[in-house]
């Protein structure tokens, strides 16, 4: 249990290391951003979200020994696994491809809302209008944040997280709880309306990990979701509709 603490505290501080200075502080970083920053600022996203959940993921699961965890679902799992599949039937019914294309589907809906929307901020829960690519050359950032977060927020918020809680405490469904629950605050600059949202895709998320049992899968889904909002929507929309003012 002390190993698990302390991995915990190490974790819990980058998470902190994390928030702190990025999009919480709104006002500064729009000002930033309008003055030319946004690649410098993408860039640094992509380091800081690789070296502080996916690095930290991997080093603590590693120390701990739990590195099996990232291909293999940990068993203290189980118990919490059982009881979704109690509740939702075989975990075969979580088919990826139909999932996913049911996502691309909603993304291209809400890219041609946005473009009758024509420069006015896009139609979503939650704020992300400082992300969204405001012309084709951004267009690669918002793959790239796709996929590191899709990776690098599965490993810290559905399994490092949920494993670490689980160890001190016995109880798998608080680790995941407290999983969710940081998910949905390291999204806050989105105002509450997103990081509500941002709680239901998070638990969501979980469900589809214990369901299936494999994380990449949840994995897949997170960049499936990210590259609809940075990458399809802008696209169809016709990026560079909405200006910076209207997006700040």
């Amino acid at each position: 249990m002390m190993v698990a603490t302390l991995a915990l505290i190490t974790a819990l501080a980058s998470y902190w290391v994390f928030l702190r200075g990025s999009l919480q502080t709104r006002a500064p970083v729009a000002r930033w951003l309008d003055g030319g920053g946004r690649a410098r600022w993408f860039a640094l996203w992509c380091i800081k979200a690789l070296v502080l959940f996916a690095g930290t993921s991997v080093l603590l699961l590693a120390l701990t020994g739990w590195d099996s965890a990232v291909v293999a679902m940990p068993a203290v799992f189980y118990p919490v696994r059982g009881l979704v599949l109690t509740y939702i039937g075989d975990a075969r019914t979580f088919s990826l491809d139909i999932i996913c294309l049911g996502l691309v589907g909603g993304g291209i809906v809400g890219g041609i809302v946005d473009r009758v929307r024509r420069g006015r901020r896009p139609w979503m829960l939650g704020d992300i209008s400082m992300l969204v690519p405001r012309h084709r050359g951004e267009l690669i950032w918002g793959g790239a944040m796709s996929v590191v977060a899709g990776v690098s927020e599965e490993l810290y918020f559905r399994l490092l997280v949920p494993l670490l809680v689980t160890l001190m405490t016995g109880q798998p469904l608080i680790g995941f709880a407290v999983g969710v629950a940081l998910f949905a605050g390291a999204h806050r600059y989105q105002g509450w309306i997103g990081v509500a949202a941002t709680g239901v895709v998070g638990l969501l998320m979980t469900i589809v990990y214990l369901a299936t049992g494999q994380l990449w899968i949840a994995m897949v889904m997170h960049m499936v979701l990210d590259l609809n909002g940075l990458v399809l929507r802008p696209l169809i929309a016709g990026v560079g509709s909405v200006s910076p003012s209207s997006a700040s």
